[in-house]
């Protein structure tokens, strides 16, 4: 081959790789990558709306640390009202085997384990369930890459995917056939889910607004979960985001969680 043929060889074959589209596992991957910090904590105020318009109000505290392993430990608690005070539920990841989920109730004045067949159910009565409240696990998923548009309410520019279980097993566990992601293409953060049932109905949507920038990442500061059927939705607004600030590994225990009743 000559030199110039080589160059021009060469030179088709990146453009040929810049011209790739952007596939559905690469975006999520993205997001993966924005979301990711050592440690996250924030405090949030909680709104549960029936289809009536009828409120109920309560206020967590929510903290994260994540591992060399890129494992998750989460732990919220709601802070008010009474009723529900030091409430609080801790997540542990693991890579290769089940995540350990322990539910803290003061009344019982002991920690009770989440089965990973629960975690389809609701997270103390709001439009959550266990699962929504965990990380992506991008590797037990399939992500189909629909195209770019402009997501209807917001007006940006998002990626949209359409993700399922790559498994039975992650078919079985999972509360949902599929979710409808929109991820915007500038912060690569999920502005809209729509949750589809075990039949294909759709059955809930997720949106996230008041964007702006803690640290080096984006976050939201409004948190929407609309459930369709019930006809009502739970709002989470945040405040007080603070990220990769010193979180003891005691936080994670249920020692912890259980010693504001004691």
């Amino acid at each position: 081959m000559t030199t110039s043929r080589h160059i021009l060889a060469v030179m088709l074959s990146c453009l040929c790789l810049h011209g790739q589209a952007i596939t559905g596992l690469e975006v999520m991957q993205r997001n993966k990558e924005q979301l990711h910090c050592s440690t996250m904590s924030y405090d949030n105020t909680l709104t549960l709306v029936n289809k009536n318009g009828q409120k109920r109000e309560r206020s967590m505290k929510r903290q994260e640390k994540t591992d060399a392993n890129d494992n998750k430990q989460t732990l919220i608690q709601f802070t008010q009202p009474a009723d529900v005070k030091w409430t609080a539920l801790l997540t542990i990841e693991h890579s290769k085997q089940d995540d350990d989920r322990w539910l803290y109730m003061p009344a019982l004045k002991k920690s009770r384990r989440i089965p990973t067949s629960d975690i389809s159910k609701s997270f103390m009565g709001t439009d959550f369930t266990y699962e929504d409240l965990g990380t992506e696990e991008i590797e037990e998923f399939n992500y189909e890459y629909i195209g770019q548009e402009t997501e209807s309410t917001s007006g940006v520019k998002c990626h949209h995917i359409v993700a399922t279980p790559k498994t039975p097993a992650k078919a079985k566990e999972s509360g949902y056939s599929k979710r409808e992601l929109f991820v915007s293409a500038d912060h690569y953060v999920v502005v809209h889910v729509k949750y589809y049932d075990k039949k294909g109905a759709l059955i809930k949507e997720f949106r996230g607004d008041d964007l702006r920038p803690v640290g080096s990442k984006w976050r939201f500061h409004s948190l929407t979960m609309k459930d369709l059927k019930r006809k009502g939705y739970t709002q989470i607004k945040v405040r007080n985001y603070a990220i990769d600030s010193e979180i003891g590994d005691n936080v994670f225990t249920k020692g912890y969680m259980e010693s504001f009743t004691k």
